[in-house]
């Protein structure tokens, strides 16, 4: 490769590197969530706000599966979230059965859908693990 083709590729190279950079550490974070009759709450969205945090900061999120488990993502699919406490939110709007059907409204009536509001107890990520978030039941 020449000088000049090196040089023009020089400074994207240095741009790649810098994405992803002052991502925090993440640690595996999994829990479970079941409805009032002990039934998966397939399809809620469960979210963790970190506490004292600002809107800049990320949040882990993760979907209930069939089984009822759920595993966090912050940056990339099931990678955790950061060490820290949190405040945890639970959302859980019902599938739509077509494309063309509008969305549906929280089955849970907003009850867990705000971090300061929601009844779940706060939850601590620990670098050292293992990390599970204790069963939620919804009422």
């Amino acid at each position: 490769m020449t000088l000049p083709r090196l040089a023009l590729l020089l400074p994207l190279a240095v741009l790649l590197a810098g994405c992803g950079s002052g991502q925090k550490p993440c640690f595996p974070v999994t829990g479970k969530v079941l409805d009032a009759n002990k039934k998966p709450a397939l399809g809620a969205l469960v979210v963790l706000h970190p506490v004292g945090g600002d809107e800049k900061d990320p949040r882990a999120s993760g979907t209930v599966e069939a089984d009822g488990t759920v595993k966090f993502t912050t940056y990339t699919a099931g990678d955790g979230a950061p060490a820290g406490d949190y405040e945890v939110t639970v959302v859980w709007i019902p599938a739509r059965k077509t494309a063309f059907d509008a969305e549906g409204k929280d089955q849970l009536g907003g009850r867990y859908a705000t971090p300061k509001r929601s009844p779940i107890p706060k939850f601590t990520v620990k670098a050292d693990g293992p990390n599970e978030l204790p069963a939620i039941t919804l009422k």
